[in-house]
C-alpha cells in the first residue's frame, strides 16, 4: 500500500512541476490528485474488506462440509454395522434354540 501511495506521489509531483512550468492550472490539478489519492486508499480498505469477508465465507463453507462429511460417515457406519449386529443376534438366537433343542432330544435318548 505504501509503495502505491509513493508511486502516485511521485507521479503527482512530477506533474505538477510540468503544470506549473505550463501556468496556473496546477492548483486544479493539485486538488484532483489529492482527491484521487483518498479514493485509492478507499478502494484498497474495501478489496481488504472483501477478501476478509471471503475468507470468512470459506471457513463457514468448510465447516459446513465438515459437518455434512461427520454425517455421512456417521450413516454409512451405521449402515454398515447393521447387518453384521443383525448377523450376530440371529446366531445368537440360533444357538439357543440349538442348545435348547439339543438339550431336548439329548434327554428324550
Amino acid at each position: 500500500m505504501n509503495e502505491v501511495e509513493q508511486f502516485y506521489l511521485k507521479n503527482t509531483s512530477k506533474k505538477q512541476q510540468s503544470g506549473s512550468s505550463k501556468g496556473g492550472s496546477s492548483t486544479v490539478k493539485d486538488k484532483d490528485k489529492e482527491r484521487h489519492i483518498p479514493s485509492i486508499r478507499k478502494q484498497q480498505q474495501d478489496a481488504s474488506k472483501r477478501e476478509s469477508a471471503a475468507a470468512k465465507r470459506m471457513q463457514e463453507l468448510m465447516r459446513q462440509f465438515g459437518t455434512i462429511l461427520r454425517q455421512v460417515m456417521y450413516q454409512s457406519m451405521l449402515l454398515l454395522l447393521l447387518p453384521i449386529l443383525l448377523l450376530i443376534s440371529f446366531m445368537f438366537l440360533l444357538s439357543e434354540w440349538l442348545q435348547h433343542n439339543f438339550v431336548f432330544i439329548w434327554r428324550k435318548s
